[in-house]
Formats: structure tokens, C-alpha cells, sequence
């Protein structure tokens, strides 16, 4: 069992999570395929903006230029995005979120856009993700 428990840190935000979803490396820790060592999350528009005065968040500058808000929960970093696509990954927030799957109550990206999210960002650390899901789906069938 993994020591970071996604779904009471993600709750511990604040917001509405009907309005938000867990990506990338959540939801390989959640279905048990690795650990993940912070949270990342997109929410809805409006979400995000409604964050961003609050001064308990860091605004951390990404190397796309967009903004991310920052803080820590519980010891680990909590990172929410303010949109999800661009050229490479064009499904939105809304889309993700509307395509999730529930774990205690708190949405997480499922595995085929993870996925493609993934093949999109294109990192080492990445592809070694990939790797790791494509050895879990092959577990499962």
C-alpha cells in the first residue's frame, strides 16, 4: 500500500470535485502501478481563477509559460494546472473529467488518457510510465 492517500489530500482543497480531476501520476498510484510523490490536478475554469488570489498557493511558472498553483498538503505538493490541452493533447478538463473514473469520491484521468497524455508530454519519465502501464494492462487481461 502506498503512503500518500490521493482522495483525503485532494479533499482537503476545498473545492467542489465535481469540478476537478486527478491526473497523470495519481492515477497510476491509485490502480497500484506506482507511487506517486505529489498530486497533480486540473480543474474547471473558474476553479483555477477562484485559486489563484488564495495566498496559500505558490504560483509556479511551467516551461509552457502557463501559471500553476502550488502548495503543500499534508507534506505533499499539490499542483493544480489551469487547463489541460494544447496542440499535443487536445481533450479538455471538462472532457477528462466528464470521462473519469471515482475513487472515494474524487475523480481520476482515466488510463487511455493518461495514456495519451503521456505520449503527448513525451519525457523520459514519461515513456517509463508508459511502459509500466502497458506491463499492467497486460496483467489484467
Amino acid at each position: 500500500m502506498y503512503m500518500i492517500n490521493i482522495p483525503e489530500i485532494v479533499k482537503k482543497i476545498g473545492i467542489n470535485l465535481n469540478d476537478c480531476v486527478v491526473i497523470s501520476s495519481g492515477t497510476l498510484h491509485v490502480l497500484g502501478i506506482r507511487e506517486a510523490n505529489d498530486i497533480d490536478l486540473v480543474a474547471i475554469p473558474g476553479v483555477y481563477e477562484s485559486l489563484f488570489t488564495d495566498s496559500s498557493y505558490e504560483h509556479v511558472k511551467t516551461f509552457s509559460g502557463a501559471i500553476n498553483l502550488q502548495k503543500t498538503i499534508d507534506g505533499v505538493e499539490v499542483e493544480i494546472l489551469p487547463k489541460l490541452h494544447w496542440e499535443a493533447y487536445t481533450k479538455t478538463a471538462e472532457e477528462v473529467i466528464k470521462d473519469a473514473f471515482e475513487v472515494d469520491g474524487v475523480k481520476f484521468m482515466n488510463l487511455d488518457d493518461v495514456k495519451n497524455f503521456k505520449k503527448a508530454l513525451g519525457r523520459e519519465k514519461d515513456f517509463k510510465d508508459l511502459v509500466l502501464i502497458e506491463g499492467f494492462e497486460k496483467d489484467c487481461l
